[in-house]
C-alpha cells in the first residue's frame, strides 16, 4: 500500500477560514489537509471534523483519508469529489 503524504497542510483553525481557503482554491487544488479535532462536537475553539466536512462539501470536495502526525496532531484530507460518483455518494 502506497504512504499518504501529506501535502498542503492549512493553517485553517475554524470553518471561516477554511471556507475563505475553498473560496479562493477550490477550482484549482487537487487536495488540502486540515488540521482538526475528531469526535462530538462542543461549543468551543476547537476546528471540529464535521465543520471540516460540512465547508468542504459547498464546494463540491469530500472527506476522504485522515491520518495523525508523529506530533499526535490529526489531519484530514480534503478534495474534489469525482464526478463520476453517483448523487449517494
Amino acid at each position: 500500500m502506497k504512504e499518504v503524504k501529506p501535502i498542503n497542510i492549512l493553517k485553517a483553525k475554524n470553518r471561516e477560514e477554511l471556507r475563505l481557503w475553498l473560496e479562493n482554491n477550490y477550482e484549482t487544488q487537487k487536495e488540502c489537509w486540515v488540521i482538526v479535532k475528531r469526535g462530538k462536537s462542543q461549543n468551543d475553539d476547537t476546528f471540529w471534523y464535521i465543520d471540516a466536512v460540512e465547508e468542504a462539501l459547498c464546494f463540491g470536495w469530500i472527506d476522504s483519508t485522515v491520518k495523525k502526525l508523529n506530533n499526535g496532531i490529526t489531519i484530514q484530507r480534503l478534495s474534489p469529489r469525482k464526478k463520476a460518483l453517483s448523487g449517494r455518494n
